[in-house]
Formats: C-alpha cells, structure tokens, sequence
C-alpha cells in the first residue's frame, strides 16, 4: 500500500493542476487527495511520523470555501479558531492550547517560511494549493510557541501548474465581492514563476444602532510573486514576495448588560452603540529565499526570511454610547528568521535532521488611552469617594479630554540548535527522539506619562479653593528577561503491516513569556490618582505588574494510522497535556485594556479520529466522504487569582466537542458543453465552550451547514454556494470588560456564486 501511495504521488505530480488533464478529470481529483507534499524539516512524510496531522486538499479548499485561515475552523479534530474582532485578532486553539492575545500557542508556516506574530495571521488565501494541520508540541523541530500544533500553508508551484486563472465573486449577507488573478508560467526548463494579486471588499453584517452604519464592513488587497529556480538535480531555489493592505471597520460587539448591579445603560443592552471610530488598518510585507542542496544521501536546506508589518487600531474600548475612553494603538513591526538544516535522505535504519535557527523581532508600539467626559467624571468620582466625607472635597478636572500616551520598544532576540533522529529497530519498530535547545531574550523600553490641570476645593473645616493645579506622573524604565529552555521528544512507532501503524509519543512544548504593555495606562491612571492624595508616593512596580512568565507543557499521545482498504484512510488519537503556568487572557479589574496573567498548573485531555474515504463509483463518477470528531477536556487543577479560586474549572475558550462531516459527489459528462457537475455539504459542530474563568458564561453546542453545488464548463467553473444554511444563532465571541458584558454574534446565513477562469 506504501508503494501504491508513492506512485500515486508521483502520478500527481506528474499531472498537476494542468489545463490539459481534463480527459481524466475523475481520476486527477481523486490522486489529489493523496498527494504526498515534501516536508523539509521531516525525513518523513507527515502521514507515516508517530503523529496526529490533518491534510486539507485543493479539493477540499475549495469545496470550503477556504479564504483564510478561520476558515478552516474545526476541520481538523480539536482545532477552534474563532472569528471575530479584527484581522490583529488571531485566536487559534488546538486540544485546548491557544491564545487569545500576545504571542500564538500554534505555529504558522507558508511555503516552510513561519510567520512570528500572530498579527499577520489573516492573509488571503487565494493562491492556498494544500494546508496541513499538525496536532500537539511540535516545539522540537518547529521552536517555540507551537506548543499546541503548527499550521502548515503551501502555495501553487508553477512548475507543476502553468496558465492564467481569474477567481471572482459575490455573496449576499455583507455584500462580500473579490476577484483574484494568478497568472503562472514555466520561461525555461530551470526557471518558474507565479504573479497574481486580489482584492476583497465587503458592507459588513450587523449595524452600529448609534450611527445607523454597517460597523464590520472591510477592504483588503494585495500582491504576490513567486519564483522557482532549477538549475541542475541539485538545486532548488524558491522566492517569495508579497504585500497585503487591509481596511477594517471592527470590533461589531453587542452589549449584553451589565454583570452585576442595577444596570445603567438600558437603552444599550442588545445593541451595538460604539459613538467614537473603531477600526482597524494593516500593511503586510514578506520576503524569503528558500535554498535546498540535495546530494544522494543528504539535504542542506537554507530558509532566509523577512516580515514587515504597520498597523493601526482605533478601538471605543468602552463599547457602548457613554463617551468614556479610546484607545489608539500603533504598531511597526520587522521580523528576521534565519534557519540551517541538515537532513539524511538516504533509506536506512538511521535517518536524522539537525539544525540552528536565529530570530530577531522588534515591536514599536504607540498606544495612547484618551478620557472623554464621561471618563473624566468617571476619573473625579474615583478621587472624590477616596476623600473623607467630612471634608466635602471636589476635584474637577480641565479640558474636553485626558490623554495618556505610551510608547514600547519590544525586541526579541531568539536562538537555538534541534536535532531528530530516526532510527528503524527490526521489522516492525520505530524509534523517533529529539531535543531542542532554545533561548529567548525579551525587553521592553517603556515611556508612558500625563499630566492633569485641575481645580481642587474643599468645603470643611472652612471653604478653599484651589484653580489651575497640576500633577503629572511618568513611568519610564526598562524590562528585560532571558529564558533558556529544552524541548525534547520521544515516540515509538509500530507498523503491523504498510496499512496499520500505531504509535506513542511525548514531548514539550513553549510559549514565550512577555509584557502586558496595555496595562501601563493603567498602572498610569491609579500612580497619577494616588499621587494627587500623596504627592510622595512611591512609583509602582512595573516589572512586577506586566511581566508573565512562559507557558510550558507536557504532552503525552497514543494514536494509530489505518487505511484497510483503498481510498480509506483512518487517523485516531488520544492524549493527555500538562500545563505549567498557564497564560489566560483577560480584562484588567479597571476594564483598562487587556492583559496576560500566569494561571497556575491546567490539565487537557481528550481524544479525537478523523476518517476520509474517496473512491470511484464509476467510470463517470466519484464520491468524497471526510468526517472529523475531537473531545477536549481542559480544566484548571491549580488557579487562584487572589480573589477566587478556579480549581476544577473549564479553561475558556475551548470547545468540549469539535465535529466536521463533509461529503462531495462529482459526475462527469462526457457529451454536450458542461463537463461535471459538483455537489457537496459540510456539517461543522463547536462547543459546549466557557468565555469566562468562573464558567459562568457558555455557548452551547452550535452546528453550521454548508453547501455548494458547481458546474464545470472546461475553461469556465461556476460554484453556488452557501453558509450557515440553516441561519443558526451562536456567540463568536463574549468578554467583560469594567463589570459589563459584550458578544459578537456569529454571521447569518451567506449565500453566493463565484466564477473561476482558466486560460
């Protein structure tokens, strides 16, 4: 079965996505399914490693709808990536490890290049040809932050494909229109290059009630080369450049009513009245040359690659029509990855891969907080019930608004050195062991200051009036951690027969530690008002109160790979994950912005089987047939914030059951003008899942249908399609924030027609 799969591959390969297969359409859809993709890190193909991985097909992409990367939410077992927010907010989890904010839990790669920061995540993905989706640590071979899994995104090569295609449509819902062209062509037998660029634009779903505008609308496009060099047998030699600009108006979150108390904004509760802008600009660089030397027993691959990001979020972070504060923030961003490695190719009982790896990253961020009069009377209350009652003290502040700027200099500097090893122990065993040595150094140069004019009078024990006085705070300084850490792996696979292997693994995994730059505002905010009541007071600890540590775990698997008859291929795992210092997102206790607090010890466990079936039901016809189940059981077995203990709780954010059931049926005609008809529908299911620590607010389980239905017309396809057929209802997204409750709802039924164009 082994050699009837590299053969298979090998026919792939061969045929492409060339124009001129159509004579064996049936057959090519199908050996496109199994297409084996070259993996430079690993001296195996991902579905013969003792691991748990989702291949995701050009076949699949498309039947999906796959635009990017919440797309694929809940395809693979265990995989949550929830949509809302903006396009900086990239929450991915995978068996119960993500992140909300800050640095991600599950890796990125495109085209084996990473992406560092989780807020260039949100790419188009027009030109997407294949999509892995690895399960669990991967942290020995792929570094940190992919303590949860690593996403893998290959792009189209224009070896393999040449011509021009044209992608357009439209949907109803948010008034949804893109275009996208790729034109591909082979200028020599060494030389290949792909050229394409896209836009994409929408109206957006849900109205502003305060303004009567669409508050979700967006614009986006970019641009993208690729080019392919080929001198001799030896040599391979690809670039990538690309550049994204996007245009967002977000953050389309309804107001739920306040937590606890009488509530004071009735006319809001159900409604979206943000009376300040929000919204969200981003520009996206990449550039990369990926070098492989291939010699008969060995491969010396180069990765050299470069991001650049600017970006501004204006964000009304009160939410609601009472004009209390804003925040601004700016970021620049470059990040430089340079990676060396070594692999064995030759068959034997021992196959290896080392290497080193380099990272430097630098984040500039401005992120002023503005108060506006409802703030600024929200700010005197908070002084004036400080002061004795008997004294009938008032403190009012000056100007229309209080502004407290604050500017960051994050860089991070990263290095380390990995090795694998394979080794092959009799007939049937295999053992596979690995270690990572990683360091990390971060800092942080922080500036934030204000300064407040205010009139100050006092009733008792004789009236005094004060006019025109001033207080002024500053917190400047400078933060800096390093953190060494080992990442090793150990599993043993055991192969029955080419059809059935089964394996046990462990390993660890990391995520980077850091700063909650948003929280100096605050820690502004309380030095500034505990200065005006004791102008001596000491300024607070700031490393103390921004600082969180990294996040490590353990990770331990069973699992087994099945393919007992052709066409039919069964995954399954189960695990269990340990947790150290836990990194759980949330409001600060003022509502001032967001940040990342250590959360003790968590524990995840679960299981989850995946089952893909494509056969042939004739000489005119196929049937695709794909079904994915994950349970993921995280709680807290050790978490006390100081005011409440959260032993036994369900960590937020994470869905109890991910279900994806997916079926697809083409025919072929063989007469007339329409050559295949295409008809498909996909079943997605999430939850039950906990937005908060206390668990007290949930979503329960939700399913979203799907449908799509093409026409294939040679050079022409034409697709109708639809999502959340049914018009299901369900939150995307719930948070408090200042004693108040806010959701984002997820989409309504979306019903479109794209075109695609191949010349």
């Amino acid at each position: 079965m082994h050699n009837c799969l590299l053969t298979l591959a090998t026919i792939v390969c061969a045929y492409g996505d060339s124009h001129n297969v159509e004579t064996d359409s049936i057959r090519h859809d199908v050996l496109n399914e199994v297409e084996i993709v070259a993996e430079p890190k690993e001296v195996e193909t991902l579905h013969q490693q003792p691991l748990s991985s989702t291949a995701i097909g050009s076949e699949q992409i498309a039947n999906n709808h796959i635009s990017n990367i919440k797309s694929i939410n809940a395809l693979a077992p265990g995989l949550y990536i929830p949509d809302y927010g903006s396009k900086m907010t990239n929450a991915i989890y995978i068996r119960g490890i993500g992140s909300r904010i800050n640095s991600p839990a599950v890796g990125l790669y495109v085209d084996d290049v990473p992406y560092l920061d989780k807020s260039a995540f949100d790419f188009n993905l027009f030109d997407a040809e294949h999509i892995d989706v690895i399960r669990g640590p991967q942290g020995t071979l792929y570094g940190r932050n992919t303590m949860g899994g690593v996403i893998k995104i290959q792009t189209r090569s224009p070896f393999l494909y040449q011509g021009t295609d044209v992608r357009m449509g439209y949907a109803t819902g948010n008034h949804r229109r893109h275009i996208a062209l790729t034109h591909s062509r082979k200028a020599s037998e060494t030389f290949a290059f792909t050229i394409g660029g896209y836009y994409d634009g929408n109206n957006g779903f849900f109205t502003n009630s305060y303004t009567g505008q669409k508050i979700d609308h967006g614009e986006d496009g970019g641009i993208k080369w690729k080019g392919v060099w080929r001198p001799n047998i030896h040599w391979d030699v690809k670039f990538n450049m690309s550049y994204d600009r996007s245009i967002e108006g977000t953050y389309p979150y309804f107001y739920t009513g306040t937590v606890n108390g009488t509530e004071p904004f009735k006319e809001s509760v159900g409604q979206i009245t943000t009376n300040r802008d929000s919204h969200y600009r981003r520009q996206l660089a990449n550039a990369s040359i990926h070098t492989q030397y291939n010699k008969d027993a060995w491969t010396f691959t180069s990765v050299t690659s470069t991001q650049h990001l600017r970006d501004c979020m204006q964000m009304d972070q009160d939410f609601i029509a009472a004009d209390i504060y804003t925040l601004t923030q700016r970021q620049e961003m470059g990040a430089f990855n340079q990676e060396f490695s070594l692999k064995s190719t030759k068959s034997s009982n021992w196959r290896w891969i080392t290497g080193i790896n380099f990272s430097a990253q630098d984040l500039f961020t401005e992120s002023p907080v503005t108060f506006y009069s409802d703030g600024i009377h929200w700010l005197e209350d908070i002084i004036n019930s400080a002061m004795p009652a008997t004294m009938g003290a008032n403190i009012t502040f000056k100007g229309e608004n209080i502004a407290m700027p604050s500017v960051f200099d994050a860089p991070v500097i990263n290095a380390a050195v990995f090795h694998q090893s394979t080794i092959k122990l009799g007939t049937h065993f295999g053992l596979i062991a690995g270690i990572r040595l990683d360091y990390e150094h971060n800092r942080l140069d922080y500036n934030s200051n204000t300064t407040l004019q205010y009139d100050f009078a006092i009733q008792k024990p004789r009236p005094i009036t004060l006019t025109n006085q001033e207080t002024s705070s500053s917190l400047v300084g400078k933060i800096q951690h390093n953190y060494f850490k080992c990442l090793p792996k150990l599993a043993l696979r055991y192969n029955v027969n080419p059809n059935y292997s089964f394996f046990a693994s462990s390993a660890r995994g990391m995520r980077s530690g850091g700063y909650n730059i948003q929280m100096i505002s605050d820690l502004l905010r309380a030095d500034i008002i505990n200065r005006m009541r004791n102008p001596s007071a000491e300024l607070p600890n700031v490393d103390q109160a921004i600082t969180y540590k990294p996040e490590t775990s353990w990770n331990a698997e069973l699992g087994g790979h099945l393919s007992p008859v052709a066409g039919l291929d069964i995954t399954f795992a189960c695990y269990y994950i340990r947790t150290s210092n836990q990194q759980i997102a949330k409001f600060a206790p003022s509502g001032l912005g967001r940040m990342m607090a250590n959360a003790g010890i968590s524990r995840s466990l679960g299981s989850e089987c995946q089952i893909r079936y494509n056969t042939n039901l004739s000489t005119t016809s196929k049937i695709q047939l794909a079904t994915a189940y994950g349970y993921t059981n995280a709680k807290f077995i050790d978490y006390d914030d100081g005011t409440r203990n959260y032993i036994d709780n369900w960590i937020p954010f994470v869905p109890l059951h991910t279900v994806n059931g997916e079926v697809a049926y083409v025919h072929l005609l063989k007469k007339g003008r329409v050559q295949s008809l295409t008809f498909g529908i996909n079943g997605r299911g999430l939850g039950q899942l906990y937005w908060t620590e206390d668990n007290t607010k949930t979503q329960p389980f939700y399913v979203l249908l799907d449908s799509h239905v093409g026409v294939d017309f040679g050079k022409i396809t034409t697709t109708l399609w639809g999502r959340n057929v049914t018009a299901s209802k369900y939150q995307a997204f719930y948070f408090e924030s200042a004693g108040r409750g806010f959701e984002q709802r997820g989409t309504p039924a979306q019903f479109g027609m794209d075109i695609h164009i191949r010349f």
